[in-house]
């Protein structure tokens, strides 16, 4: 009782008072770009997205315009109906594949994980949705991959997040730029 106590007093403290951008400019950015984002998230993101960005050696304020492009700031599934195969077994132990209609998410989280990459990079789609901490950190610790993939593009080789195809780099370099 007394944790959801604390949690109403921040939630009112942070919606009743302005946050000095001076302190916090990545909380600031985040408002600015999605000004009905919950305080609670966008200052958890924002103190999320520094802690990593320290860590990892990665510009915050990036960061911050690929999720906007990614997701709108919003922790978010992109589906869509597919087929899915299944294994259906009867009592005897004899199975069969069969396709069923049913949702595919292709896109997961704050950062928009493609279900490849989630795969390739052995990343726990669970936690990329119900932890933001997990998100965060998994995502620099991808783009330090795609960064290092694609390091002849110089300032550019964080499109690689993206893209390997250079048309569709350039295409995501002017979505996440008006961002910035």
């Amino acid at each position: 009782m007394k944790s959801l106590i604390l949690l109403f007093f921040m939630a009112f403290t942070l919606n009743s008072m302005a946050m000095d951008c001076s302190k916090h400019p990545i909380y600031c950015k985040i408002k600015t770009l999605n000004p009905k984002i919950d305080v609670l998230m966008a200052n958890q993101l924002s103190n999320l997205i520094y802690k990593y960005s320290k860590k990892y050696h990665q510009d915050a304020y990036l960061s911050v315009a690929i999720a906007m492009q990614e997701s709108g700031l919003r922790n978010v599934n992109k589906s869509s109906n597919g087929l899915i195969l299944e294994n259906i077994c009867d009592s005897d132990g004899v199975c069969e594949q069969k396709y069923r209609e049913g949702v595919i998410y292709t896109d997961i989280g704050i950062f928009q994980f493609h279900v490849d990459t989630i795969k390739n990079y052995n990343i726990d789609a669970n936690l990329l949705i119900n932890n933001m901490e997990y998100a965060v950190e998994q995502y620099f610790k991808l783009m330090t991959s795609k960064i290092k993939m694609c390091r002849d593009l110089g300032k550019d080789a964080y499109l690689c997040y993206h893209s390997k195809t250079k048309e569709e780099r350039n295409k995501y370099k002017v979505l996440v730029e008006r961002y910035l």
